[in-house]
Parts: structure tokens; C-alpha cells; sequence
């Protein structure tokens, strides 16, 4: 096996690369979203909001993909999260942490979910 996980002398077809690029991105996207704990364990107005433009270029940069890439595969796995919280489910992502859905109301046109997210403790030094 090689480090993509294909076997050595094995043709590369598009849809093993995107798979490979897929799996890239979404570690990277779930390692930031690990690494953005406050040091009071709660945001506060001094903290910015992390939007999509700066998540997909820490992710890009950080794993050397085309941003263009890291978009289409981000946006497909945060359309895939949006809608098992819509239909109630509980997530279970490394790195992330677990995120369970404790209320879901309709406000409009719009849903309102409430969610509890718990993560383990990070390891001494990554405070």
C-alpha cells in the first residue's frame, strides 16, 4: 500500500483521487474545528467568528489542496451535518466531539436547533 492507501502500480481513476482528497479535507476541517477552544472554555466578543472563506484556506494550506477542492468536499459534508441535525440525529465526529441534539423548534421559514457539543479534555501543552 501506498500512502493514499491505493496500491502501488494501481491506475488512479478520478473518483480514488477524490476520495483521497475528500478524507484529507475532512481531517483537516475536524482538527481546526478541534483546535478553536477559548482558554475560558466559552467565546466571547473578542474571539472572531470562524467563517467558511478562512476555514477552507487554513484547511487548503494546511493539507497543500487546491481550495477549490477543499470547497466542494467541505460543503458536502457540512450539507450532509445539517441535515442529520435537522432530522434529530446525534453526531459523533474525532476530533470534533459529540454533538447532541437536545431541542428542535420552527420559527418562520427557519429551524432553530439546540444543540449540546462535548469534547475531551485536550492533552497538557494544547491549552
Amino acid at each position: 500500500m501506498t500512502t493514499d492507501g491505493s496500491r502501488p502500480g494501481a491506475p488512479v481513476s478520478a473518483a480514488s483521487d477524490a476520495k483521497r482528497v475528500a478524507r484529507k479535507a475532512a481531517r483537516s476541517a475536524v482538527a481546526l474545528a478541534a483546535q478553536s477552544n477559548h482558554p475560558q472554555g466559552r467565546a466571547s466578543d473578542d474571539v472572531p467568528e470562524l467563517r467558511l472563506k478562512e476555514l477552507l484556506d487554513q484547511v487548503a494550506e494546511g493539507q497543500d489542496l487546491k481550495r477549490a477542492d477543499v470547497r466542494r468536499v467541505l460543503e458536502e459534508a457540512l450539507n450532509q451535518i445539517g441535515t442529520a441535525l435537522g432530522e434529530g440525529r446525534d453526531l459523533s465526529l474525532p476530533g470534533l466531539g459529540k454533538l447532541k441534539v437536545k431541542r428542535a423548534t420552527r420559527k418562520g421559514d427557519r429551524r432553530v436547533i439546540e444543540a449540546r457539543l462535548r469534547q475531551d479534555a485536550l492533552p497538557q501543552g494544547r491549552e
